[in-house]
């Protein structure tokens, strides 16, 4: 059965439900020989170890294929990790020499910056990937460029939370269609990559005084302003209740483009791409972004449909239904920046659920206003490889502090040596109270349940060694 997975495994057609099946059939295995009482104890052991360590070979070699390493050559590595002429390498450097303060970088056209350069992966914002960032994604219906239940891939012109979140950099080709917010202006072009940097930041710390119940809050409402003086929280902590003018401002918009409709919001499949405009009322107003509120789904079930549409001209994968890594996630909230045409334009071959929920215009007044008073906030910061320690000065009281990382199960805060409770806050962000005055604020993460498993695994040899024990007894006595 090991031959039969690892050949799997080389023609990139591995199964890993066949390691699960040794490990259960590993497990009885070892149930009879305690239960039978078997005299050959010491070499199933001895077996169970090995093969053990065979399955983890094989798993690893599964991602060997499945990330295609077995094509990289010297050249090829060397490009990759170790060239400093590399137009990324000189991007980084750039960045690096514009500040000297945190920042995060976003990124497009590339994947896994931060393993393939001497870069942190807590400055790639794009290296985050825990359930709770996807439950914040789909709370806030943040578009993916590219289609994938295990990927994220930028904010989607999202100019509020690239502030939040300290991504105040992006690394794009010119000619990708990669959503650069509005207020990122390009800094230095190199080779075929141009650099952004965002021109409203926020400070790393991020304290507020609006908390906003989250059982008042629709899930579909626009929350991105909500966030500049406030964070969402569940009730029992909430202390302001929610103001509309907050959740955007609604525009008028009628569809102009003819659609072969089978019912409402059904669009009939074409052989064709084709094209659907939108038609705006601004009130004679103008805004530094749009945000697109709409579904867009793909009726085709099957296990391989690709059907990437373009919002106007920005390219977005979108995969069927069946497809195994479809993230399901089909409402977006999108920015573009400021026009007067809405264009979608969606590829042949499938049924769509297509509907405009709805337009709002939006303004970045407030954020820079909160990005100006951020400059003044009296406080230090220091990452390592261990904690994260600050020291703030909450001059003006504030009762509550947001940090730009997404809540994992682990983290642990201090606050002048008093442990606070850790927060889901914004549904996946890290935060807990404050109180006024000088703070030292140390956070820290330590795996969960590590300890646990180090007791259970240590429990588990001695209760070996006491069954063996038992055993041996047994047979001595019988002798």
């Amino acid at each position: 059965m090991y031959f039969v997975a690892d050949r799997q495994a080389e023609f990139h057609y591995f199964n890993i439900k066949i390691v699960y099946l040794l490990i259960v059939l590993q497990f009885f295995i070892f149930l009879v020989y305690i239960l039978k009482k078997r005299t050959f104890n010491h070499i199933f052991l001895f077996l169970l170890f090995f093969s053990s360590l065979y399955t983890v070979f094989v798993t690893n070699r599964q991602l060997y294929y499945d990330y295609n390493l077995h094509t990289m050559d010297y050249d090829k590595v060397y490009s990759t990790f170790q060239n400093p002429n590399d137009p990324y390498e000189k991007a980084l450097n750039i960045i690096d020499n514009d500040t000297d303060q945190f920042y995060r970088i976003d990124y497009s056209a590339m994947d896994n910056l931060g393993s393939q350069k001497k870069f942190s992966s807590f400055n790639v914002y794009s290296s985050f990937q825990n359930h709770y960032q996807q439950y914040f994604y789909r709370y806030f219906q943040i578009l993916n460029s590219k289609e994938n239940n295990g990927v994220i891939n930028g904010l989607a012109g999202r100019q509020v939370l690239n502030s939040l979140f300290q991504s105040n950099y992006v690394i794009a080709p010119p000619h990708d269609p990669y959503i650069i917010p509005s207020s990122f202006k390009e800094i230095e072009t190199i080779d075929d990559l141009s650099m952004y940097k965002n021109e409203i930041p926020l400070a790393f710390i991020h304290p507020v005084h609006n908390l906003y119940s989250k059982d008042d809050i629709n899930p579909n409402d626009y929350k991105d302003d909500l966030l500049i003086d406030g964070a969402i929280v569940s009730d029992e902590y909430s202390n302001k209740s929610v103001e509309k003018e907050l959740l955007g401002e609604k525009l008028n918009y009628k569809i102009t483009s003819n659609l072969s409709k089978k019912e409402k919001n059904i669009i009939e499949k074409q052989d064709n791409y084709f094209v659907i405009d939108l038609d705006i009322d601004f009130k004679g107003e103008t805004f530094n972004d749009l945000v697109i509120d709409y579904t867009i789904k793909p009726l085709d079930s099957g296990e391989k449909g690709r059907y990437t549409y373009s919002l106007n001209g920005y390219s977005i994968q979108l995969k069927s239904t069946g497809d195994p890594y479809s993230s399901q996630l089909y409402r977006h909230q999108t920015h573009i920046p400021f026009n007067d045409t809405v264009k979608f334009k969606l590829a042949p071959g499938t049924d769509y659920v297509f509907e405009i929920h709805s337009i709002y215009g939006v303004s970045h007044e407030k954020l820079v206003e909160r990005s100006k008073k951020d400059q003044s906030l009296d406080y230090t910061l220091d990452i390592n490889n261990e904690n994260i320690e600050i020291n703030f000065n909450n001059k003006e009281e504030y009762p509550f502090m947001v940090l730009p990382i997404f809540y994992e199960q682990g983290w642990e805060v201090k606050v002048n040596d008093e442990k606070h409770e850790i927060l889901n806050v914004n549904n996946g962000m890290v935060g807990f109270t404050l109180p006024p005055g000088k703070n030292k604020i140390e956070l820290t993460f330590k795996q969960p349940l590590f300890k646990t498993t180090v007791i259970l695994s240590i429990l588990g040899v001695l209760i070996l060694m006491f069954l063996d024990k038992i055993k041996l007894s047994y047979y001595l006595f019988k002798k």
